[in-house]
């Protein structure tokens, strides 16, 4: 197996004075988390940026419309970096743009739309077997319960009778993303039932399963769906429910991830830039690992949305998933709620974890079996 993912660990700084600013230039500074955090950098030997560079890079983020804790530094611009004049290195200005799919992700990486950006494991995988010139630098997080197979309720009145379990798959149409991990997910679960040929699974992006959820005949275009973000969000609140998690699918054997790709030329071309991004992800998914307060007091308050919005980090992670009829910088307190309970739902693995080999890893060739690392 050739291996695809490079990788080194620097263990850097705390974090410094957090200022409330959207999609703007920022500076991160001196000491706010006393939490230890190694930021994972991928780096190809040789590849620096070279002297007398111009003075501001605009980078162009992808990141999908689910509330994860590292979507607070789309909404307060921490992702962009200062200029360092002594060492000759530009700025970096970082827009974040909201994305559907992975498969487009991917395509985008690979057209140089993209910079860096969020895609499943299941697009990346696909990625990395095309050739794609990419890197994996971070671990988002794990889909715990965020994603999963909703179907329809029971309608009485129409006559319609909703799925119940996955035998009830029989005959019956799916609707997902064609190469997501939810795709992914449908399949393994037709295979592990023995469906194959007895379901029907339809291409579809979150938006179009919202729209044909809206058919509410007795033979609806969709019976269920596999999804995640505001797709299932919206299928939850409109009769559906849940059929089965990506949780439960992992425990089975289908585990499904989201990782953070950059483009290999970007990446070697700006070493010190993917140093502090990828520190500052980490530094926030510790943060969250942390709500409790257990190591930083500060961060209860940072995960409670009864706090100010300017104290709150919620508030900022609402901000930059642009709600519509939400005003930025001042997110309602049911949105506030309502996506801080959406946290819960993934899991997220801490700087620590993603050092070990089960992951990533702390070095090239530091693990003693390639398939035991993330790559």
């Amino acid at each position: 197996m050739r291996k695809w993912v490079e990788h080194f660990a620097v263990i850097s700084n705390s974090l410094g004075n957090m200022r409330s600013r959207r999609h703007a230039s920022s500076s991160l500074r001196s000491s706010s988390f006393p939490i230890l955090l190694a930021s994972l950098l991928l780096i190809r030997a040789g590849g620096a940026l070279a002297l007398g560079a111009k003075d501001v890079v605009r980078v162009r983020y992808g990141y999908f419309d689910e509330a994860l804790p590292i979507h607070a530094a789309c909404g307060r611009g921490w992702l962009s970096l200062a200029r360092n004049v002594s060492e000759n290195l530009p700025a970096y200005e970082v827009e974040c743009f909201p994305q559907t799919t992975g498969v487009v992700v991917a395509s985008r990486l690979d057209n140089s739309d993209l910079d860096i950006a969020s895609l499943g494991s299941t697009p990346w995988a696909e990625a990395v077997a095309r050739g794609l010139d990419l890197k994996e630098i971070y671990i988002s997080h794990y889909m715990g319960s965020s994603q999963g197979i909703y179907v329809r309720d029971d309608d009485d009145e129409k006559g319609y009778v909703g799925i119940k379990t996955p035998h009830d798959l029989i005959n019956r149409t799916i609707g997902t993303p064609f190469g997501s991990t939810t795709h992914y997910q449908v399949l393994f679960l037709v295979k592990l039932f023995g469906l194959q040929g007895l379901v029907k699974v339809i291409n579809l992006s979150p938006t179009d399963i919202v729209k044909v959820w809206k058919d509410r005949s007795r033979n609806p275009s969709i019976d269920g769906a596999a999804c995640w973000g505001t797709a299932r969000e919206y299928l939850l609140a409109n009769d559906g429910r849940e059929l089965i998690s990506s949780r439960v699918l992992s425990d089975w054997g289908s585990r499904t991830s989201v990782i953070v790709a950059a483009r290999r030329v970007f990446a070697d071309d700006h070493p010190h830039f993917m140093k502090h991004l990828v520190g500052i992800l980490s530094r926030i998914n510790d943060s969250f690992h942390d709500r409790f307060g257990g190591k930083d007091p500060q961060n209860i308050a940072r995960w409670n949305v009864q706090e100010n919005n300017t104290v709150t980090f919620v508030g900022s992670l609402v901000d930059s998933l642009m709600m519509q009829g939400e005003t930025p910088g001042d997110p309602s307190h049911d949105l506030l709620i309502a996506k801080r309970e959406i946290l819960d739902l993934f899991v997220q693995h801490t700087a620590s974890e993603q050092l070990t080999c089960s992951y990533i890893g702390d070095a090239i060739g530091s693990c003693p079996k390639l398939t035991g690392q993330h790559v």
